[in-house]
């Protein structure tokens, strides 16, 4: 929550430190108004000099502040290190540390919702490879159950699609697994507490990246009767004019073999939908071997499909299909 008192403490103590120019210096020097940005947090390093985090337009970012009030350059892009862009993410903390390199904490936008996050940054400002690939690491369910887990349900056959063109975001897919004895009640409770994400990942050198992920919220839930699983309505979720994630989610079990359809597709100003970015302009996903599609529940239910480059029909840089059977 904001704290006026002790925003304008830290803004007193700021100017009185450094001198009247200080802030209009680093927001200039960042390149945005004053009234389109805000800091969350700061805390000095043992050099003297600040990083704060900081809210700027539809950014989270960490941005340092040499002694004499002036934007540190030789920090990240110009002095900032941007966390997650998108028009609801918030900084909520900074920690340095002794080496000079930063912690930062937050929330970002993934499509509808916010995730927390959590950033390590060197002392050059540069996402520390060892901490997630890129040095930031948003939470999300697909954690929850790795994907050498030998619980997770193979596909018997599946379908994946996606399309993102800029103007109209499309995503379908099918899945049944081999028959792996699960019943009914192994779907959880989705209406009340189970919490379900569908997880892409695409592969480089045969190790998988986390490309995105999309979570189902319980409030969208219907169970089937009698006992023919869970629907997801995602036209219940509509919001502010839009509407969030997948519109629809079948999940169920029959003679033993789990089955799950999801598909959405409307214009973007309709929908909300977090889609990977496209790995390069002629491909959608590197594929270097696989694309592999998870669906996991908090419960730990996990069903996988995983799509080599003979099962790929299509993979140009504004859509992915793929079948196995």
């Amino acid at each position: 929550m904001f704290n006026m008192a002790r925003y304008g403490l830290i803004l007193a103590t700021i100017l009185g430190a450094f001198g009247q120019t200080l802030l209009p210096a680093a927001v200039a020097s960042a390149g945005i108004g004053l009234a389109y940005s805000s800091a969350q947090d700061l805390a000095a390093q043992a050099d003297g000099k600040i990083v704060v985090a900081a809210r700027a337009p539809d950014e989270f970012v960490v941005r340092r502040v040499l002694p004499d009030g002036s934007i540190d350059a030789g920090f990240a892009d110009a002095g900032t290190f941007v966390v997650s862009a998108g028009p609801f993410s918030s900084p909520g903390g900074v920690l340095p540390r002794p080496d000079g390199s930063v912690f930062a904490a937050g929330s970002v936008q993934h499509g509808y919702y916010l995730a927390f996050t959590v950033a390590a940054i060197d002392g050059s400002g540069v996402g520390d490879p060892a901490f997630d690939d890129d040095g930031v690491v948003v939470e999300s369910d697909c954690r929850r159950v790795p994907l050498t887990d030998p619980d997770c349900v193979p596909a018997y056959n599946a379908s994946f699609s996606l399309q993102a063109d800029g103007q109209r975001n499309r995503l379908s897919g099918k899945w049944r697994g081999v028959d792996s004895g699960l019943t009914d009640g192994d779907l959880g409770q989705p209406s009340t507490g189970t919490q379900y994400s569908i997880c892409v990942y695409d592969t480089t050198a045969g190790s998988p990246t986390l490309a995105s992920w999309i979570s189902f919220p319980s409030a969208n839930w219907q169970e089937r009767t009698p006992a023919k699983g869970w629907r997801y309505n995602g036209l219940r979720s509509f919001a502010y004019g839009r509407i969030s994630g997948v519109l629809d989610l079948l999940a169920e079990v029959g003679d033993g073999r789990p089955k799950f359809r999801f598909r959405s597709g409307l214009p973007n100003d309709y929908l909300v939908l977090s889609m990977p970015a496209p790995y390069g302009p002629t491909e959608f996903f590197n594929q270097d071997s696989t694309v592999v599609v998870q669906l996991v529940s908090s419960d730990g239910l996990c069903a996988l499909s995983e799509f080599g480059v003979d099962a790929t029909r299509t993979n140009d840089g504004e859509r992915f299909a793929a079948k196995i059977h």
